[in-house]
């Protein structure tokens, strides 16, 4: 700094002229450029010292900004772990909605096969039923046949005797 002083301080006097008169006035003005310059110098530490004052926030605030950075890694480790949790979540959930519809299907299989043995059952027992009824009218038909068999034998058989008895009685009478 005090090399740049005196470069000043020079280029000063060499342009401002010559003479002893002017020596005084370059003094004062030499002495008035020191204090310039001393208040510049000043000036330049508390900018400096802002500076440094402002760095030192702005390095505060990348510290901030990185434990930040670091606790949103942190989140997003708990997440993806939270993803994977519900992945094999759903994954196992599926398994199971998956061997539950197998059993329903299981299930509405041996039903089907059940009613349908049911099925055949009812029509079996229908047929046999419908057997029953033919055997039933056929035997109806049969007792019906054999009393009006009956009658008529009993008829027949009795209209030779009936014959006979009037016979009797009108060979009795005569």
């Amino acid at each position: 700094m005090r090399h740049l002083m005196f470069i000043y301080v020079l280029i000063f006097i060499l342009t401002q002229g010559d003479g002893f008169t002017e020596d005084l006035s370059l003094h004062e003005r030499y002495l008035e450029n020191v204090q310039r310059l001393a208040r510049l110098e000043e000036g330049q530490k508390t900018i400096i010292e802002k500076f440094e004052a402002v760095d030192q926030r702005f390095e505060a605030v990348d510290q901030r900004f990185e434990a930040m950075n670091k606790q949103f890694e942190a989140m997003n480790k708990q997440f993806e772990a939270v993803d994977q949790r519900f992945d094999s979540l759903t994954r196992e959930m599926n398994q199971r909605f998956e061997a539950v519809d197998q059993r329903f299907d299981s299930l509405i299989r041996e039903m089907n096969q059940r009613f349908e043995t049911l099925d055949k059952r009812i029509d079996l027992i229908a047929n046999h039923v419908s057997n029953l009824d033919n055997h039933f009218l056929t035997i109806l038909v049969a007792i019906i046949g054999l009393i009006a068999y009956i009658i008529w034998d009993r008829k027949t058989a009795f209209d030779g005797v009936y014959k006979k008895i009037e016979q009797l009685f009108q060979s009795h009478i005569e």
